[in-house]
């Protein structure tokens, strides 16, 4: 291991001697994960570490609490009650109370689905690098049913966050998967064979369900209660019958 270069007397990356040991933050990975040898450290060193050298993780979640308190904040609203003779207002009383929750949600809800993709830096100081989708790229994701703002199959473009304004805008690092296809690495069945409602207009209807892989109608027999009759007493006896009905599955 190399000396590192010549640090500020106040950094929490200079490094500390120990019986011969030595411990550092590790920079090049932005405070994703710290270097400390052989030597233990406490976990207020770590914290230290962390706080002055946050990963993108750290930073996001951290954005991301912000955002959704602003989102309370922004909507809040004055409510005033008057008082005198027959309404006439001579005094008046006011305060602030919280907005209702559909305001607020809607408002994250808009946030999310026009959230922005960022990157870690490579300046090792925990900035934000954003990664622009092209207009077809988004054209296509807009189509697919059921996939949100982190779909997949798209065009990078890579731009440094002070060329957008950010303060207003909800940020992801990672892309969520889809769910449509089976993928064991995060215990995800896929869609394929799912029974879907073919009426709805939800999340559970063929349409959504089955991410634009169409779906078949199936015959299946289903086991009924049937022919139940109270006997004194007290219980309820009945048959089982078989009935057969219809169902869609995805393709």
């Amino acid at each position: 291991m190399s000396d590192p270069p010549e640090l500020a007397s106040d950094s929490v990356l200079t490094w500390k001697k120990k019986a011969g040991k030595k411990q550092r933050c590790d920079t090049k990975r932005a405070g994703l994960s710290i270097e400390f040898g052989p030597l233990r450290t406490t976990g207020s060193q770590a914290q230290r570490c962390t706080r002055a050298h946050p990963s993108l993780r750290f930073g996001e979640a951290k954005y991301e609490a912000t955002t959704k308190h602003e989102a309370v904040e922004n909507n809040k609203q004055v409510k005033c009650k008057c008082h005198g003779v027959s309404g006439s207002c001579e005094i008046k009383t006011c305060w602030v109370t919280a907005p209702e929750f559909r305001v607020v949600g809607d408002e994250l809800k808009t946030k999310f689905q026009n959230a922005i993709l960022v990157d870690q830096s490579n300046l090792g100081n925990g900035a934000t690098q954003l990664i622009e989708e092209t207009n077809a790229g988004r054209n296509r994701r807009a189509k697919r049913p059921g996939v949100g703002p982190a779909g997949r199959g798209r065009k990078k473009q890579r731009r440094s966050g002070s060329e957008r304004n950010l303060d207003n805008s909800l940020l992801y690092y990672e892309k969520s998967p889809t769910f449509c296809e089976k993928d064991p690495s995060i215990d995800s069945p896929g869609t394929e064979g799912r029974q879907c409602n073919l009426t709805s207009k939800g999340h559970d209807s063929c349409a959504s369900l089955c991410c634009g892989r169409g779906y078949t109608s199936v015959k299946k027999l289903k086991k009924e209660r049937c022919n139940c009759k109270f006997q004194w007493c007290c219980t309820v006896s009945c048959e089982t019958c078989l009935k057969t009905e219809w169902i869609t599955v995805c393709q």
